[in-house]
């Protein structure tokens, strides 16, 4: 499962069109979600809190992650196998 912001940019629905069944897989979020998941090695709960940061597409998010009272701050461009940001010798 992937957690994105959907909100139909031509480059998410081009992107759809070209992976059929994509959407299955793709699970809608924004900022002012909160999940929580189970840490496996100690059991203990990391909450995350996706963030809208729109830049040149208006999908973007970054997640803020919160674990044993300590603060994590991830952020990306890439989804399933495929980019918002295009390079030409990209492998």
């Amino acid at each position: 499962m992937v957690m994105k912001r959907i909100d139909g940019n031509v480059s998410e629905l081009s992107r759809l069109e070209n992976n059929p069944g994509l959407d299955e897989n793709l699970f809608h979020t924004e900022e002012g979600c909160k999940y929580e998941i189970e840490n496996e090695n100690d059991g203990k709960i990391i909450d995350f809190y996706p963030i809208n940061t729109p830049g040149h597409l208006s999908d973007h998010l970054i997640y803020l992650m919160k674990s044993n009272e300590k603060w994590s701050l991830f952020s990306g461009d890439s989804i399933v196998g495929a980019n918002s940001t295009f390079f030409m010798d990209y492998p």
